[in-house]
């Protein structure tokens, strides 16, 4: 009987060894699958970040374009001096 039980609280030990290797195998699968999804996710963000830089720089070069164009419509293309630096007339 004391033979018996002690190769039952073997198998005990052993069943719950494996239990807890299984459910450190599905944690680690579940950590892997997280880390996947942040992985993409950082990803697509970056992609936008890179988007909306380009759109920046293109907003600011037409900007720029139109300041210019202002100033050289109210001042005449021979001003050197620009628009936003031009003291108003009242001055």
């Amino acid at each position: 009987m004391k033979g018996s039980c002690s190769i039952l609280v073997r198998l005990l030990v052993s069943a719950a060894q494996l239990c807890e290797d299984m459910n450190m195998t599905d944690r680690l699968q579940a950590a892997e699958e997280h880390i996947t999804h942040l992985t993409r996710h950082v990803e697509d963000l970056s992609d936008q970040v890179a988007r909306q830089a380009n759109e920046v720089d293109r907003l600011k070069a037409r900007l720029d374009r139109l300041i210019e164009r202002l100033s050289k419509s109210e001042t005449g293309e021979d001003s050197d001096i620009p628009l936003l630096e031009q003291r108003p007339p009242h001055w």
